[in-house]
C-alpha cells in the first residue's frame, strides 16, 4: 500500500493518470480506494462484492477489461486472416501449445465474467478498450481489440455503445 500509494499520490500531483494491473478483487478494491483513474483487468475468479461496488460508485474509475488474454487464442480458429498475420513457426507453437479444448474451469470463468462485467458497468465504471495484446504470440496486435469489443458484447454491452466507443467517446453507463 505504501508503494502504490506513493505513485498515485505523485502521478497525482503531476497530472498524470495512474493505471492499476490488479486482477484479484482486494487488490482491485485497494487500488480503487487509493485513487487509481483505470482499472486494467476484470476479476474472473469470483464475482464482484458490494464493497467493490460501492468503491466504484463513490470512485467511478475507467476500466479496461482485458477479458481476452483468459480466453483460447484466435489462431486456433484455423482463420485465414489470423493465420495470415503469424509467421508459420510462430503459429505452429500456438498450435501446439495453445490449442487444447477449454480447461474444467473455463466455464466457472464465463458464468464469473456473465456476472461481472455488468456490475462493474451499472455500478460507475467507465468502459475503455485496452487488451494485453502483444504479452505473448498468441494474443497479436490487431485482432485483439476486435476480440475483446466481441467479449462486451457478448456479456451485454450494446454494440452501439461499442460503436461509440471506437468512435472516440468514452462509454460512460450513466450518459
Amino acid at each position: 500500500p505504501e508503494v502504490y500509494n506513493a505513485v498515485i499520490d505523485e502521478a497525482h500531483k503531476n497530472g498524470m493518470l495512474v493505471h492499476a494491473h490488479a486482477i484479484q478483487m482486494a487488490d482491485q478494491k485497494a487500488v480503487v480506494r487509493a485513487g487509481v483513474d483505470v482499472l486494467v483487468h476484470t476479476v474472473q475468479n469470483e464475482p464482484i462484492d458490494e464493497e467493490l461496488m460501492a468503491l466504484l460508485r463513490e470512485k467511478k474509475p475507467y476500466w479496461t477489461t482485458v477479458i481476452g488474454l483468459g480466453d483460447r487464442s484466435e489462431a486456433c480458429n484455423n482463420d485465414p486472416f489470423v493465420d495470415a498475420t503469424y509467421p508459420k513457426e510462430t503459429l505452429d507453437e500456438i498450435h501446439a501449445k495453445d490449442c487444447a479444448p477449454p480447461a474444467p474451469t473455463a466455464a466457472n470463468r464465463e458464468v464469473i465474467l456473465a456476472n461481472n462485467l455488468p456490475k462493474y458497468l451499472a455500478n460507475g465504471a467507465r468502459l475503455v478498450l485496452g487488451t494485453d495484446a502483444g504479452i505473448d504470440a498468441r494474443h497479436a496486435f490487431g485482432w485483439a481489440d476486435h476480440h475483446e469489443l466481441t467479449r462486451w458484447v457478448r456479456s451485454g454491452v450494446k454494440p452501439t455503445d461499442a460503436i461509440r466507443l471506437l468512435k472516440g467517446r468514452i462509454f460512460d453507463s450513466h450518459v
